[in-house]
């Protein structure tokens, strides 16, 4: 269920991810399949404005241990796939508003990381 992003779409989640506005509402207009694509393109962005603006000291493994929290206490508080940890692709077929919900929020905290790193580059 890969789903091949339009430039538009990259060009529209960059904008807002360097803008600091609007992410939600591109998101919103995402199916399922899309905002799965959205989830890696927004990754993949934020790991390089981090490596771009801080250099080695990008703390790449606590941003991934700060989305994986989250989708831990995701998951404990009622993942109707009932994981222990929440997967995103695992329940895209069958859990798509919970995927969309658990999706949405980790770009949210992407984009947040990233206007930090725009915004204070020396910060750790």
């Amino acid at each position: 269920m890969i789903m091949a992003l339009p430039y538009s779409t990259k060009l529209d989640l960059l904008r807002a991810l360097l803008c600091g506005g609007g992410l939600q509402e591109q998101l919103e207009a995402l199916p399922p399949a899309g905002l799965l694509e959205a989830h890696r393109f927004v990754w993949e962005k934020t790991v390089e404005f981090g490596i771009k603006m801080r250099g080695r000291r990008f703390p790449q493994e606590e941003l991934q241990m700060a989305l994986r929290a989250r989708g831990d206490l995701r998951a404990a508080k009622g993942c109707p796939a009932q994981l222990r940890q929440c997967r995103l692709q695992e329940c895209a077929e069958h859990h798509p508003e919970c995927m969309r919900e658990a999706a949405m929020e980790q770009i949210l905290a992407m984009g947040a990381a990233v206007s930090e790193y725009m915004h204070r580059p020396d910060a750790l």
